[in-house]
């Protein structure tokens, strides 16, 4: 089977070939003028072309050209076409990976979240008994890279606004999160009730998001 693009390619070589032996025949024709002046056989057809060849030639070389420029113009189409169905899919495609990875991506801060509510809470309880609470990264857990990527492959790839919506106000709620932990472990002082229980409400909304 031919396909559509070869198909109108053949039709612009078709043209353009018909373009130009029309006008080697007119040319043929034409330079056998004296001849047929020599022979007596000259026709009005004949002396119309002599007189007129530039402009049949001219003519003739700009239908092929308009022939060819649609052929051209129709077989861009089609590939801009094909294109665009290509990114579809490959567009469905990411979208549908983004999704598969979803389930353990939120299993994985779901952890990430408890992890953070136990030490929390255990900083609380040393908080209440008076005793040393200065801040440590051993403390808690680490921030989950793959996790937050796939979640960040959901944002980029949609396919539920309000499931890209939540997934995107999670990611901002851990990072929000880490930046306040890195900068009371920098302060390397006690920590205060306050925000203890500041780190507390974020966790909880980190693992009911």
């Amino acid at each position: 089977d031919i396909s559509p693009n070869h198909s109108i390619t053949l039709v612009a070589i078709i043209a353009a070939f018909i373009g130009g032996i029309t006008s080697a025949i007119i040319l043929l024709i034409c330079g056998i003028y004296p001849q047929l002046v020599k022979s007596q056989i000259m026709t009005d057809t004949h002396n119309f072309l002599y007189h007129w060849q530039t402009l049949v030639g001219a003519i003739a070389a700009l239908i092929a050209a308009v022939i060819t420029t649609r052929a051209i113009s129709r077989q861009t189409t089609t590939a801009q076409q094909t294109s665009m169905k290509i990114w579809e899919e490959q567009k469905r495609a990411a979208e549908r990976k983004a999704l598969t990875k979803l389930p353990v991506a939120l299993s994985s801060i779901g952890k990430y979240a408890e992890s953070q509510w136990k030490s929390f809470s255990d900083l609380a309880t040393k908080i209440n008994a008076d005793e040393e609470t200065t801040l440590s990264r051993e403390l808690f857990p680490d921030l989950p890279h793959k996790a937050i990527d796939s979640l960040s492959d959901v944002c980029q790839h949609p396919t539920d606004l309000r499931l890209a919506e939540d997934t995107m106000n999670l990611i901002r709620r851990i990072q929000y999160q880490e930046a306040r932990l890195e900068h009371a472990i920098f302060k390397n002082r006690k920590l205060r009730r306050t925000e203890c229980e500041e780190f507390l409400l974020v966790a909880a909304e980190i693992t009911t998001i």
